[in-house]
């Protein structure tokens, strides 16, 4: 009898034990689930804003001064665009925190990274033509620092 009781208890035991790691695996594949699912919606969310923070000063180029295209304006023009960008970045920053459930902080470094594309792409530009660059330089530096305090949710709306 005692021997039946353990054996019934062991396998008791391996059952809870499976059952257990059972568990544990859908915990699991549930976890990956919400983050993929949350990633996605990040991607989702951001995405108008970055279209934005793109298309605004590029509609603005087209329209007010001669391309569409930021790399085809001449130096003088590309400061005016640059101006643009920044201001319509900022403001989408602005917006974005007082108007919606937005991280302002993943959103702001998602701008830095985009900005230092631009930046540096049309600096090696000038470079290359032998244009001065000191402008662009100051400004990307401006930019980017109050995009890290925006980052940094010192800059709330």
């Amino acid at each position: 009898m005692a021997v039946v009781a353990a054996v019934e208890a062991a396998a008791g035991a391996e059952v809870d034990a499976e059952a257990g790691v059972e568990d544990a695996e859908v915990a699991e594949v549930n976890s990956i689930k919400n983050k993929l699912m949350k990633s996605k919606n990040v991607v989702l969310i951001h995405l108008p804003a970055m279209a934005g923070y793109l298309l605004l000063p590029c509609l603005y180029g087209g329209l007010f001064l001669t391309s569409y295209i930021p790399f085809h304006l001449a130096g003088k023009q590309f400061l005016v665009w640059y101006l643009v960008h920044m201001a319509s970045g900022h403001l989408l920053l602005f917006l974005a925190a007082r108007y919606s459930s937005l991280k302002v902080n993943k959103l702001s470094g998602i701008f830095v990274w985009m900005t230092l594309i631009i930046s540096v792409s049309r600096m090696c530009q000038g470079l290359y033509h032998h244009k001065p660059i000191l402008y662009l330089c100051l400004l990307t530096g401006l930019n980017i620092l109050l995009l890290l305090l925006w980052k940094r949710n010192k800059m709330d709306a």
